[in-house]
């Protein structure tokens, strides 16, 4: 039992927590250029057909280059995400299931807590932290939720989950959901 405890503890930690219980934003996306998430973007609820699943990796400098197939090493080049953590979380680019973003959006602010809102012209989007989402995958409860509307795309919710990066996008758009994190 004390073993769990102490796991758990370690597995936890603190997260760059403040005392007001603020977060960095980068917790929830760590670009480190080690990263890895194999999506799905069917929006099934069955188990996904291998040979459409998306897989990304963190090729440095922010940019998640997106891939279609059944592995990484044989799968075609369909897109990539840019995104960085240095004042806020921004996505910085994106061109993904036709959609193709050039314009910077702000997503999150460099520190959150929970309620946060940034606004960026029409762009706004409301943050909310540690809220349950499920995913194909798993169950995430250490999350930064971003709801974002606006007259830009890619309007809609993104999903973070604490030291593993982007889980979800649901948007009209575009619709990614966590299959597995490699």
């Amino acid at each position: 039992m004390l073993v769990g405890l102490l796991l758990s503890l370690v597995a936890c930690g603190d997260g760059a927590k403040t005392a007001t219980g603020e977060k960095a934003v980068s917790n929830w996306l760590p670009l480190d250029g080690e990263g890895a998430w194999t999506w799905r973007d069917d929006g099934a609820d069955t188990a996904p057909d291998e040979a459409t699943l998306l897989h990304g990796r963190d090729v440095g400098q922010g940019r998640i280059e997106v891939r279609r197939g059944p592995r990484w090493a044989d799968a075609d080049v369909v897109g990539g995400i840019t995104f960085s953590t240095e004042q806020g979380l921004r996505l910085q680019a994106m061109d993904l299931a036709g959609v193709s973003v050039g314009e910077e959006r702000l997503l999150a602010p460099a520190v959150v807590e929970q309620g946060s809102v940034v606004v960026q012209g029409s762009w706004r989007c409301d943050i909310s932290i540690d809220e349950e989402i499920e995913t194909f995958y798993a169950v995430f409860d250490r999350t930064l939720v971003s709801t974002c509307e606006g007259n830009r795309l890619p309007a809609g919710t993104w999903v973070f989950a604490e030291d593993m990066g982007l889980v979800a996008i649901i948007s009209n758009t575009t619709t990614l959901e966590l299959v597995a994190p490699w």
